[in-house]
């Protein structure tokens, strides 16, 4: 229920952020780039707040870690139905409109004549805010409860603290990503995604903060660098994803330069790059998981907190998400309103 009720909040705020961006742009790039970011915040923080405070109420009514694990199951559950109807629904009416407007009609996109550009608007939200905020939330959730369980063993050892932890981690995460919130914005004419990088580290340095005080008043063991190593990865991997999408890195230069030489060879250049892409990120989780097993004198709950420490800034990382549909979904509106002025 949790899990449904974040997506659909998150949804309903980007299908009304997504207007006001529209009108915002009118009058300045900045302010439309406010109104988005914080739409999409929106949407990460309810995503990270609502699984903590479930998992947080769970264990404080039933008092047994192994007994929260339905909640993970529930919000799987959930994520299944979202993510992949969600995103079997952007992607058809998003090819759907573009075949029948651009192939086969000549119609320029979200022109206002082609209906089907109504369901592409509204896949961007389904996909990317309900759909990716459910998954996200399903993936909280179960780290949350998998860490707890793993603490429960170590009750003799560490305490009820080896259980509080985790729970610590993710409050100090929702603190970090409110600070980013507030902070990021479009300095002078700083580049959207440059905004964002200096947000999302800001958050990152909150987050060490964070897990250094929980780490030291809970457990007092070298669990913190563990997190840590967790942390880098996650930022290393968002750099990563920033270099093969983002429109300077040398990927999409060179899937547009093959272009010239036919579809086909477009096709399998993009294809190349997409199997050539998940290698990076794999060895960021590995080296991760190696130095976190090392940091903590080969202890299972160093994983642990490698795991958690992938989760704590990802709040601020699911306003990638939700920001870029309502950016979208406000340049729809403004195309099919058939604005004269470049929004």
């Amino acid at each position: 229920s949790l899990s449904m009720l974040s997506a659909y909040v998150g949804m309903m705020v980007a299908v009304k952020a997504n207007v006001r961006t529209t009108n915002a742009a009118r009058a300045s790039a900045s302010r439309a780039f406010m109104i988005a970011f914080r739409g999409g915040g929106v949407m990460g923080l309810l995503v990270t707040g609502l699984s903590l405070i479930g998992v947080s109420l769970l264990i404080w009514f039933y008092g047994e870690p192994s007994l929260v694990v339905g909640f993970g199951f529930g919000a799987s559950l959930a994520a299944l139905f979202a993510q992949l109807g969600g995103g079997i629904f952007t992607k058809a009416a998003d090819i759907g409109a573009d075949l029948v407007g651009k192939v086969e009609r000549g119609i320029p996109e979200d022109d206002i004549r082609n209906p089907a550009v109504i369901a592409d608007q509204v896949g961007d939200n389904v996909g990317d805010c309900a759909g990716r905020g459910a998954d996200l939330f399903e993936s909280i959730s179960d780290d949350y409860i998998t860490a707890m369980l793993l603490g429960s063993l170590l009750l003799s050892s560490k305490g009820v603290n080896a259980m509080l932890f985790p729970l610590a981690l993710g409050a100090t995460g929702i603190l970090a990503t409110i600070a980013g919130i507030f902070v990021t914005r479009r300095w002078g004419k700083m580049r959207p995604i440059t905004s964002y990088n200096v947000g999302l580290f800001l958050t990152a340095a909150l987050c060490v903060v964070g897990a250094w005080f929980s780490s030291t008043a809970l457990l007092g063991d070298s669990v913190f660098y563990a997190v840590v190593s967790g942390l880098i990865a996650s930022l290393g991997v968002g750099l990563i994803v920033q270099y093969y999408i983002g429109i300077n890195g040398r990927p999409i230069r060179r899937v547009a330069e093959s272009s010239k030489y036919g579809s086909a060879i477009n096709v399998i250049t993009g294809l190349g790059y997409a199997l050539q892409s998940p290698f990076l990120p794999y060895v960021c989780a590995l080296v991760a998981i190696m130095f976190s097993y090392w940091a903590t004198n080969a202890s299972l709950y160093g994983l642990v907190g490698a795991n958690i420490g992938t989760d704590v800034a990802i709040g601020f990382i699911m306003w990638g998400d939700a920001f870029g549909s309502i950016s979208e979904n406000g340049r729809g509106i403004a195309e099919m309103a058939g604005s004269k002025t470049n929004l």
